[in-house]
């Protein structure tokens, strides 16, 4: 076998197999960006730039397209990006006093800033801010002190456990208390309060909004209702991986399959993957692994980035991330498809097929002036160095 441990180890510090996972920009108007907000219950960060601004553009190159940005980013906030002297950036520039760029600003739904910073930095640091704004832009603030000074109307309380679902938080001491009232369930409100205080599929609050489905759905539509099952059931799974309990994972999956009214496919792997990439159980991970690669090339996909940033160091993995990725630039040769390939076939060994995977991810990107061209001459020259080393076997 070859030598994987030493090509890993080179491997690791060079490539970036996030594309395309950073923040997700919202596409609308301001005011349509605040409209949002306010219906998830979520504070807007506004990257205000300039089209000449060096550190602008490094931030947007290098920064706001990594994995761990986006997935913070796109979870907290409703995320805009406002050049400074173009459009509705003109009167944003006027109304916030933007001089300096980029000036990074946290808004709550209503236009007011709860943090700004000022000029460009590294992944870390960037996520740090994000941090520190979402524990600034609480929008539910106001909420929390209203219910911890002992404010039980059911009507509050249903406005309350709205505005928390929305934010995301958790949800169910506060139902519970309710429920502890022994309240009359079929009123409007009560049904509002269990709706939005099923935030885990494993709790009496659930299992009483499931026994209300007809209502729920009536009262506020099936896509909601599917919406509040699916984060329960979410939560669950989530819990099981914490407290390393597949049966809790199961338990989300069987209500998920069981109360959900659109099934989807891809959820009972997806809990199952997640536990199992968990707890580095590579051989049930490969297992479900298989199953869920069927379901077609975005469950493929998903699977290659997965094991190069999380689960390389098993070469099962690895072996079945190369045939994965490598049928899958074929069926469809873009730039990612191909660096993908291109970092298994490394991983591999198969360094020839490795160098031409790679080449025609580097002339894609090249003519497209992809900012991850960078990333795949450092590609290149891990597969040309370790082509130049001697082989050896287990």
């Amino acid at each position: 076998m070859v030598r994987l441990t030493c090509i890993l180890a080179l491997f690791i510090a060079l490539t970036n197999p996030s594309f395309g996972e950073g923040i997700e920009f919202f596409q609308g108007t301001f005011e349509e960006a605040k409209a949002l907000a306010n219906e998830e219950g979520k504070i807007i960060f506004v990257d205000a730039y300039t089209s000449w601004c060096g550190p602008c553009k490094r931030m947007s190159k290098m920064i706001f397209p990594k994995a761990a940005v986006g997935e913070f980013y796109n979870e907290h906030f409703v995320n805009v990006k406002l050049d400074m002297e173009k459009g509705e950036g003109r009167n944003f520039q006027k109304q916030y006093r933007v001089t300096s760029f980029p000036t990074f600003l946290f808004l709550d739904p209503s236009g007011k800033v709860v943090h700004k910073v000022i000029g460009g930095m590294d992944e870390g640091r960037f996520v740090r801010l994000g941090q520190t704004a979402a524990k600034k832009g609480d929008v539910t603030t106001s909420l929390d002190k209203e219910y911890n000074e002992g404010n039980r109307d059911p009507a509050f309380v249903a406005e309350y456990l709205k505005g928390r679902a929305k934010a995301n938080k958790p949800v169910i001491k506060i139902a519970n208390e309710y429920l502890q009232t022994k309240p009359d369930l079929s009123t409007e409100t009560s049904q509002d309060i269990l709706f939005y205080g099923a935030g885990e599929a494993d709790s009496r609050v659930f299992r009483l909004m499931v026994s209300e489905q007809e209502s729920m759905v009536a009262r506020h539509g099936k896509e909601a209702y599917d919406e509040r099952i699916e984060k329960a059931c979410n939560a669950t799974a989530k819990k099981g991986v914490e407290f390393k309990n597949l049966d809790l994972v199961e338990e989300a999956i069987d209500k998920y399959k069981k109360y959900r009214i659109e099934k989807n496919a891809n959820f009972p792997y997806e809990a199952r993957l997640r536990y199992f990439g968990a707890m580095d159980d590579a051989k049930n991970y490969l297992k479900t692994a298989k199953g869920y690669a069927r379901l077609g090339n975005a469950q493929r996909e998903s699977l290659c980035k997965t094991i190069i940033k999380y689960m390389r160091h098993h070469p099962s993995l690895v072996k079945a991330g190369d045939d994965w990725s490598s049928a899958l630039s074929k069926d469809d040769p873009t730039l990612q498809s191909l660096y993908l390939a291109a970092q298994f076939q490394l991983l591999n060994g198969r360094y020839e097929v490795a160098k031409t995977s790679a080449n025609k991810a580097y002339k894609i990107a090249d003519e497209s002036g992809s900012s991850e061209i960078r990333n795949i001459k450092s590609l290149i020259r891990a597969i040309d160095n370790s082509a130049k080393e001697p082989s050896s076997t287990n």
